[in-house]
């Protein structure tokens, strides 16, 4: 294998691989639609990119009213954490995903959360998709409820087990 690094355009750094991986993988290359510096971008193909980082030219919002200024890192197809045996994949949605590989522990949250709602998803048996369970949000008023009951319950214990 052969790997030549150089500048090439607006790519700080592009490695020409040969053998059997693809040729003329841009390492860090700018990405002119989102105006920031892509991650494992290789020509046309936004499939590859592993991590972005906004410029103060980023138009995205990220869900917000406002343009965030530049100097976020972010993963457009989510990432990783932990090592290569015990690493967990993380990522952003509106539902469990439907296709796909996944490992026990995976975890996808909600981006369209509610107060009673669904927080995320978290893979209990690994598979294509694999099985997923949702994260409950737990509300203030559920938790000041189920004090309640359990201090009612706990009255009630208490008074049964008197002696009369």
């Amino acid at each position: 294998m052969e790997l030549n690094f150089r500048r090439v355009g607006n790519n700080l750094i592009q490695a020409n691989v040969d053998g059997d991986h693809v040729a003329g993988t841009q390492f860090l290359g700018w990405d002119n639609v989102d105006k920031s510096w892509a991650l494992g971008k290789h020509a046309n193909l936004d499939a590859r990119i592993a991590m972005k980082v906004t410029t103060d030219l980023t138009a995205n919002t990220f869900g917000r009213s406002v343009i965030p200024k530049g100097g976020f890192a972010y993963f457009p197809r989510g990432f990783f954490l932990g090592n290569t045996f015990n690493g967990r994949f993380l990522n952003l949605a509106t539902t469990a995903p439907l296709t796909g590989s996944f490992a026990r522990g995976d975890l996808v949250l909600n981006i369209a959360p509610s107060a009673t709602g669904t927080l995320g998803w978290v893979c209990v048996t690994s598979g294509t998709p694999g099985t997923w369970t949702p994260l409950a949000v737990v509300s203030k008023a559920d938790w000041d409820t189920a004090q309640a009951d359990i201090a009612d319950l706990q009255t009630r214990v208490t008074a049964l087990e008197a002696p009369v």
